[in-house]
């Protein structure tokens, strides 16, 4: 599982605290949950996270920063509706921001849609009669859950970000909620650190759990993406081992022109047999110069426990994954839909259970090439 969208005409609040317990989170007016970032790195693991509200209080730090800032801004903490001074403002967090945001935030929030199903507040930080910070936080029943955070850069040394995240849970507390959710943090990508910042007991969840795990034992090896990769790793060993030429590659990196700019032109195929964020691609060369040879794409299905292999025709050109590009779609002129199999037909997909399977049948692709 990578990327999984519900969209919703209504949500209950308690509705929402069942999502927001099984890892998911708002997305417009939907509900979505993912387990990796796709980035200038590849694909990496997401980890959602929580912090549970039974006993905590805020340390030292976080008193102080409250009252300096609170005898410093005006606080309001309203039920949410879009207006002027928002746009306004979050013009100038955008100029400021690194990285990309949509050019309003209603769409920024919202997207296409019109309405809001979700029971929304925000919190208002002034300076005299100036907004100069705000943010918009979901309410469930037990819950609350952190969406966006706006502030003026010319006011950034006042962490008015990461106070308005204090106050969304001192509302929080007030209301007698159990948990208070800020989204997902991605180990080695500082930037989504903070979070980690609002609680000592903060939590995570493990999705091949399906529970949460206090965040300083979480076990990142057991997610996702790094099973993943560590079983098609060791698969990449054996084949090097045998002197065929396999590496791991991104998904999204994996585009050769065509009409819809796939691997395989069949989406839903890719989705049944190959929704994983790596795969493992090896290169069977034709036994005569010139000839194409094959392709062989090989995924790990962590619902199943499971490995599909698929193969399709591979032109002389492209015989060498190691001089791919990691990261970029690998387009070749003239490898287009009439040179490419329509779909791998159903005897050319393998599902197999070890990877002495998967091995197993390689090689029998590679002795008939």
């Amino acid at each position: 599982m990578q990327t999984v969208v519900r969209r919703l005409d209504r949500i209950y609040p308690w509705e929402l605290d069942m999502y927001l317990a099984s890892g998911w989170y708002r997305m417009g007016q939907g509900i979505y949950t993912c387990s990796v970032l796709w980035g200038e790195l590849g694909p990496t693991p997401v980890i959602w996270t929580r912090l549970p509200l039974k006993d905590f209080t805020f340390d030292k730090r976080q008193r102080k920063l409250m009252r300096r800032n609170s005898r410093r801004f005006k606080v309001e903490v309203r039920r949410f509706v879009f207006h002027e001074e928002q746009e306004r403002l979050f013009d100038l967090y955008r100029a400021f921001f690194d990285g990309y945001l949509a050019p309003s935030f209603k769409e920024q929030v919202n997207g296409p849609a019109e309405g809001n199903v979700f029971d929304s507040l925000e919190v208002a930080i002034y300076d005299g009669d100036e907004l100069v910070a705000f943010s918009l936080f979901d309410e469930g029943m037990n819950s609350t859950t952190s969406i966006s955070g706006i502030y003026h850069p010319a006011y950034a040394r006042y962490s008015l970000g990461y106070w308005t995240m204090l106050l969304e849970m001192a509302y929080s507390l007030e209301k007698k909620k159990g948990y208070y959710y800020p989204g997902y943090v991605v180990p080695g990508i500082p930037k989504f650190d903070y979070k980690l910042r609002i609680g000592k007991n903060i939590e995570g969840f493990l999705p091949a759990e399906s529970r949460w795990i206090p965040y300083s034992r979480f076990p990142h090896e057991l997610l996702e993406p790094n099973i993943i990769i560590k079983l098609l790793s060791l698969l990449v060993e054996e084949l090097r081992s045998r002197r065929i030429c396999a590496r791991l590659f991104p998904k999204l990196g994996l585009t050769f022109g065509g009409a819809r700019g796939l691997l395989i032109r069949s989406r839903e195929f890719m989705s049944l047999y190959f929704d994983s964020p790596w795969l493992l691609i090896a290169s069977l060369p034709a036994a005569s110069e010139g000839e194409w040879g094959k392709l062989v794409v090989v995924s790990y299905d962590l619902k199943g426990s499971c490995f599909h292999l698929g193969w399709q025709s591979l032109p002389p050109e492209l015989a060498n994954p190691d001089n791919w590009s990691s990261y970029r779609s690998v387009k070749l002129p003239g490898f287009a839909d009439q040179d490419m199999q329509s779909d791998f037909s159903g005897n050319e997909v393998f599902s197999c259970n070890t990877l002495d399977e998967v091995l197993d049948r390689v090689l029998i692709l590679a002795h008939e090439s």
